[in-house]
């Protein structure tokens, strides 16, 4: 390592630690803190942003003129440099305000959840977009304001380029929609299963995905998630009382996705920026493989299907449950809805992002404009708030340009499984520690050494490409 590279990272290590800090926080957060401590929780997460500021400022200087010798310091210096860029740009009050909002967000949109009541959020909700718009006009940015949000998530994402994929996508899903065989009765519960039972069967999915369990903890929380604060210490969630069977699986799935990409990282990142994903996409792409390409196949659905039988009682057999896996529920909500609406979802808060961030609309408007939104994409309009504008928390969390990275997600995910080439025939034969392997192998131990766009063309021989993708669902859902 570059000794002056080396030095750097040696103060930057401070950071790290006080990342490490902030993911047990937010644990705790979503967990076990009382609503009463947003307030102090949202000051300690804005000192620490405010602190890593000073620290990323502190290094500035001596990046200039800091050359890698290699692949692995020229994406440490990429990374530094980006951060740095960050912070040279954002405020330390704007930074503070930022964190302090997002606590008490976050604690009001539960209790609006629970209670399906936006009005006890909307004012979070105002100040928020007032925040990033804020942070907005302090970045540097192309053509559009969204712009600068997406790159946030997604390096180098344009809305140009989004619009260009959600152009070419929906139309091409709609039809497939209107082609397909797949018309499922998804109000059928068809596993009937109680916590026990679920816990079981989860123990034994943990096993069969050799899940390491001196390094991963599972919990609830209001929303799903996952938390890597180290390849030794994985913890994810699933969400607080679903009923559907279906939708307290495939939560795990999909964090288990999030939670072995980050078993996969190599360990020689640890103390180096690069030890994290390489973008949200990406680490999207890994959660929908192992929630859909996997979790959602026959391949799957007949290995599975024992286990369920072993701790619940299904009503059906094996190709029943595959139809329960996969039957489409219009009213369902972004997380629990099937492949053919999913993007339809992601599109709705991506239009209705763009505008509130451009001031197009105002948080006043959301409601009416959500509704509207939800009939032209649905045909109806949610029945609730709960399972309306407040389904997701990203907004309480000011993840403003998120949610495009898991339309993205989804088209890697399916590159993934073509370029793979044998993934329905390891599933049926449990050899998931060979599909962990290639992924390990082509993604996931590179950290975020490489831009994404390198990346994806080194795993999947392309980058932001729908069309394996619209392949994938036109076989799945046409080709019966």
């Amino acid at each position: 390592m570059n000794k002056r590279l080396q030095k750097i990272l040696d103060r930057q290590k401070i950071s790290n630690s006080l990342d490490h800090a902030v993911g047990v926080m937010m644990c705790d957060q979503e967990s076990k803190m009382p609503p009463g401590g947003a307030e102090a929780r949202g000051r300690a997460y804005g000192d620490i942003a405010v602190l890593e500021k000073r620290i990323a400022l502190g290094y500035q200087s001596d990046l200039k003129n800091l050359k890698g010798k290699n692949a692995l310091e020229e994406g440490i210096l990429t990374e530094l440099k980006n951060e740095v860029g960050y912070y040279s740009l954002v405020p330390e009050k704007l930074l503070s305000e930022i964190e302090v909002c997002r606590v008490k967000a976050n604690v009001a949109w539960k209790e609006a959840k629970k209670k399906s009541d936006f009005g006890i959020f909307k004012p979070y909700l105002e100040r928020t977009v007032e925040l990033q718009i804020e942070l907005v006009e302090r970045l540097d940015y192309k053509s559009h304001p969204y712009n600068a949000l997406l790159h946030q998530f997604e390096e180098d994402m344009t809305v140009r380029e989004m619009d260009a994929i959600f152009a070419k996508i929906l139309p091409k899903i709609e039809r497939i929609a209107e082609k397909t065989q797949m018309h499922w009765n998804s109000s059928v519960e068809i596993v009937e299963c109680n916590q026990t039972s679920m816990r079981k069967i989860s123990q034994e999915l943990l096993r069969m995905l050799n899940i390491p369990k001196d390094s991963f903890v599972k919990g609830v929380s209001a929303h799903p998630f996952m938390v890597s604060l180290d390849t030794n210490d994985v913890r994810i969630t699933t969400g607080r009382g679903k009923q559907k069977f279906r939708d307290r699986f495939f939560d795990q799935m999909h964090e288990l996705g999030h939670a072995i990409y980050a078993f996969g990282i190599d360990p020689q990142l640890r103390d180096t920026p690069v030890y994290t994903a390489a973008s949200f996409s990406i680490d999207e792409s890994q959660s929908r493989f192992w929630e859909m390409m996997v979790g959602h196949s026959m391949s799957f659905t007949r290995v599975i299907y024992p286990v369920i039988k072993k701790h619940a009682k299904i009503n059906g057999s094996e190709e029943d449950l595959y139809r329960y896996f996969n039957a489409a529920d219009k009213n369902a909500a972004r997380i629990d809805s099937g492949e053919l609406a999913y993007d339809k979802h992601i599109k709705l808060r991506y239009d209705i992002e763009k505008d509130l961030v451009s001031g197009e609309i105002s948080v006043s408007d959301l409601h009416s404009v959500w509704d509207d939104l939800s009939v032209e994409y649905f045909g109806s309009k949610p029945k609730n708030d709960s399972v309306g504008v407040l389904q997701d928390i990203h907004w309480a969390d000011g993840s403003f340009g998120y949610f495009p990275t898991y339309t993205l997600g989804n088209m890697i995910s399916a590159a993934i499984r073509e370029e793979m080439g044998n993934v329905d025939q390891l599933i049926e034969g449990r050899e998931f520690g060979e599909i962990k392997q290639w992924l390990r192998d082509r993604i996931h131990k590179y950290g975020a050494i490489y831009a994404p766009r390198d990346l994806l063309k080194y795993a999947i021989r392309q980058t932001y490409n729908p069309n394996k993708y619209l392949r994938y669902l036109e076989e799945k859902y046409t080709e019966q």
